[in-house]
């Protein structure tokens, strides 16, 4: 697939361009802080500060510092991002007020399998980093067990992404060896991209164990593929269609009352136990008021995926490129179809979350082989 060249006096006119735009975007936007008022009772969106950090480090079986290498995020969670901008640009359930939506910063790094040497390989996929900037909507259907996810992408792929100074920087100071061959990573090219994701729950689900099936779509500059999978969840925890991750919200005044019970779908109705849906309606309504607002969870997550790969930018440069690149990396013998399997932990008490992910799945660059990395982030909910 042809890429577009641009060739700009300056990068630097994107990170003015991102800057002021949003600096725009919180003087246009009508929801700001001091014009909110919570409603008694209603459904009031989580406030939220996450860290997330992905690396093969974290990974016992199948690490490697090959491939995607290293991910950083910081995200927040919070109303001020609720607009009329956002609902019109990003896909949610309609008239629902089940909404979260979140600002993140990201960036993410790709090597290489061999990272000792300076020359160029036109064997391997090339060195490139992401940079970037995502804008989420996570809406939920509570009462049928659906969610709908839709994230826009802006940033950067290649030089001005920083993936060199950011790994070869940590490496330093950590003592480990530096990759030397960035001198020929990917040049500076645009990432726009969207996304969609549609989950919904299975009725094989009960009141600590459940499961759901997901399809997704992503198109853009940097990534075009679709997916689907399978999700199962077993142990202690809240409402899963409360919010976007399922996480206690002291914000949330919503409650289930004897006129909205009567919209929970069949499926949700089976995460309610035998024993209380024996009992009377109002002994099932506070059950599921109590589950609703769990201050401490603790569960493990099992999550697995196929994927189709139309195209790739991190190993073929953005579909807008600023510059050229100095060499087209030959995608023909890549593996078209990624399956991946996520498995971890999940724990909360009170305002503080933390989960821990392993991801394994098979390597596009390197047919029959497989590689890993594990992922940490630490939430507080304010």
């Amino acid at each position: 697939m042809p890429t577009t060249v641009f060739k700009p006096k300056k990068i630097k006119f994107l990170w003015k361009l991102f800057f002021y735009s949003l600096l725009l975007f919180f003087c246009l936007n009508e929801h700001l802080v001091g014009q909110q008022l919570e409603n008694e009772e209603a459904y009031n969106q989580i406030h939220m500060l996450r860290i997330k950090q992905e690396n093969d480090l974290y990974q016992y079986w199948y690490k490697s510092d090959k491939d995607f290498t290293d991910g950083f995020h910081i995200e927040f969670s919070h109303s001020i991002f609720n607009t009329k901008w956002a609902n019109w640009m990003l896909i949610g359930f309609k008239n629902n007020v089940y909404d979260d939506f979140t600002l993140s910063l990201g960036q993410d790094i790709f090597t290489p399998e061999n990272t000792e040497i300076t020359t160029l390989d036109t064997t391997d996929r090339p060195y490139s980093a992401l940079l970037y900037l995502s804008y989420s909507k996570f809406s939920n259907n509570f009462f049928k067990g659906q969610k709908l996810f839709s994230n826009l992408y802006m940033g950067l792929c290649g030089r001005n992404a920083l993936g060199k100074e950011i790994q070869n920087g940590v490496h330093g100071m950590l003592g480990n060896s530096l990759s030397y061959g960035w001198d020929n990573q990917l040049n500076t090219g645009l990432m726009l991209d969207y996304d969609l994701t549609y989950n919904q729950l299975l009725p094989i689900s009960s009141n600590f164990f459940e499961t759901s099936y997901f399809g997704k779509a992503h198109l853009g500059t940097i990534y075009n593929y679709v997916s689907a999978g399978i999700n199962f969840k077993i142990g202690h925890y809240t409402d899963s269609y409360i919010n976007q991750n399922g996480i206690y919200n002291p914000r949330n005044k919503k409650h289930i009352n004897q006129d909205n019970f009567q919209l929970l779908s069949k499926t949700k109705r089976k995460l309610i136990p035998k024993r209380i849906r024996k009992l009377s309606l109002s002994e099932q309504i506070n059950y599921l008021n109590e589950r609703m607002n769990r201050k401490f969870q603790l569960f493990f997550f099992l999550s697995i995926q196929s994927s189709y790969s139309l195209y790739d930018g991190t190993a073929a440069g953005s579909l807008i490129q600023f510059e050229t690149n100095n060499y087209t990396f030959n995608t023909d013998n890549t593996e078209q179809i990624i399956v991946m399997g996520e498995y971890g932990i999940n724990f909360q008490y009170n305002r503080f979350y933390i989960n821990f992910n392993r991801f394994l799945e098979n390597n596009a660059f390197q047919k029959g082989e497989l590689f890993g990395f594990g992922e940490i982030s630490l939430s507080y909910i304010f």
